[in-house]
């Protein structure tokens, strides 16, 4: 049983708000304090090396889309710019960087630290998530992405899908579909129940224990709050990508959560192309 699920998010908050707080002092005493990193105390995106682990998906993004410097990128969920960061380096002045992200803070937070860079730009999707924004105006399944057909090059989500049910996915799916280029690659980070990785769950041998249902295609790991962590069934998303006219482009790279094997990634990640 893991204890902190029952403790409510109110005093987690706190609890680990005062923690990171040690840590922010040390930076700041210590001088090693990156400008474009949050403080520890106000981030909201995991509890990762932010630098290391920005730079580590940059690497696997250009390997697996083929990502050049001059192609017009859109990151969905861009949260607090980890993904964008190591992105400021690569990226030329005829390429651009496009972030939409649901917590109005982390838009916030971007706009300021990339006042500098013209060519990126961040957007609040002022859209409803229990964990990440309970008060937000639109339900996944009805936004529209606000950008033309065609748009981008190259997108991608990293752990996004993990956050959200089934029904909004296949949504998500359909305006991807609309904004990618004919010949772009979207890359996506999410847990996907088949038959090896559901086994692995009954056995107790995943590192991620999804044990309760959310609905006939998904499963949570947490009972009070579902969407914190959501695995979605293989089939349903094949399905929504055919129907949305996305395809799999090479292999699903299974990750580390169900195989406990060295993996690309902690979640499994998938390229799709239109």
């Amino acid at each position: 049983m893991q204890i902190k699920q029952y403790i409510p998010k109110p005093i987690k908050r706190i609890l680990q708000y005062s923690y990171d707080g040690w840590f922010d002092l040390v930076d700041f005493v210590l001088g090693r304090r990156h400008p474009m990193v949050p403080a520890r105390r106000h981030t909201f995106i995991g509890r990762g090396d932010f630098i290391a682990d920005g730079n580590a998906f940059r690497e696997t993004l250009v390997q697996l889309t083929g990502l050049t410097p001059d192609q017009r990128v859109l990151d969905i969920g861009s949260g607090q710019g980890r993904m964008s960061l190591p992105l400021t380096d690569f990226l030329s002045k005829e390429g651009a960087y496009t972030g939409l992200e649901i917590v109005k803070s982390g838009v916030d937070w971007c706009e300021q630290a990339y006042g500098d860079y013209a060519n990126f730009t961040f957007i609040h999707a002022d859209v409803f998530n229990s964990y990440y924004n309970p008060g937000g105006q639109y339900q996944s399944a009805d936004y529209p992405f606000p950008f033309p057909d065609d748009e981008f090059d190259v997108m991608f989500l990293a752990s996004v899908f993990t956050h959200m049910h089934p029904g909004d996915v296949a949504h998500y799916l359909d305006e991807i579909s609309r904004c990618l280029k004919p010949g772009g690659r979207c890359l996506a980070s999410l847990f996907l129940l088949g038959d090896e990785s559901r086994a692995a769950i009954t056995r107790g041998e995943s590192s991620v224990a999804f044990r309760f249902p959310v609905d006939e295609f998904s499963l949570s790991a947490t009972e009070l709050d579902p969407e914190n962590a959501i695995a979605i069934d293989e089939g349903f998303i094949r399905s929504a990508l055919e129907k949305s006219g996305l395809r799999i482009e090479g292999e699903i790279h299974r990750g580390s959560w169900s195989t406990n094997l060295p993996a690309m990634s902690l979640q499994d990640v998938v390229v799709v192309t239109v």
